[in-house]
């Protein structure tokens, strides 16, 4: 990705299918789609501010039923410098 003015910015969709989740194939996942954002700006030449944000449309889903039913994770949003 080339910079624009300093700022450089990415959207990235990460598509699960539908899978088991046992070895002897008796629980079965749904599959799901997550959307990541993030945008960094350039502060000095070896320095940048960035915003990400993981699943962006904050969409619930089944990532384990291993002991019990457990949700994947919620939006998360993280800001820095790097």
């Amino acid at each position: 990705m080339r910079p624009f003015n300093g700022f450089c910015g990415c959207v990235r969709g990460r598509r699960v299918l539908r899978a088991y989740h046992a070895a002897n194939h008796t629980k079965l996942l749904p599959g799901h789609a997550v959307i990541d954002a993030s945008i960094s700006k350039s502060i000095t030449a070896r320095a940048s501010l960035f915003a990400a944000c993981e699943n962006l449309l904050n969409h619930q889903y089944l990532a384990d039923v291993g002991n019990g039913d457990h949700l994947g994770a919620p939006r998360e949003v993280f800001l820095g410098v790097r």
